[in-house]
């Protein structure tokens, strides 16, 4: 135990579906102790946004790879994502991506669908965001 720690609200860590480290351990604990997840870099600094597997996932949806990479993390408990929003057309994709809440299985990241987005081929890319 930290002298004060009963009083933090958030724990702001990297978590994306490139880095899903988080949510084996650290998310779990933190819903069940009452304190938000907030995702920092949550399409894994545009990375998710040029990924082959989830760009093919996305055009089936009528959404675009980041909006199924940030819905993925908003669907979940107690998680918020910050991410980041260089243009306007940037803040709209990120706002659309409220509207298709567990588009890829929501917590379930064990689904065929997250397994698609194997951490360890996140960085194939095709076009830029």
């Amino acid at each position: 135990n930290v002298p004060g720690g009963e009083r933090c609200a958030t724990n702001q860590v990297y978590y994306s579906l490139s880095e899903r480290g988080p949510a084996f351990a650290l998310v779990p604990w933190l819903q069940q102790h009452g304190m938000a997840t907030m995702a920092y870099s949550p399409i894994d600094r545009g990375k998710l946004a040029r990924h082959a597997a989830l760009r093919k996932l996305a055009s089936q949806r009528d959404a675009t790879p980041a909006q199924l990479a940030l819905a993925w993390l908003v669907a979940q408990r107690g998680v918020m994502a910050i991410p980041k929003a260089t243009s306007k057309e940037h803040r709209r994709e990120n706002l659309a991506a409220l509207r298709s809440r567990a588009p890829l299985g929501g917590e379930h990241a064990t689904s065929r669908s997250i397994k698609a987005i194997s951490p360890s081929r996140a960085s194939q890319t095709g076009s830029a965001r």
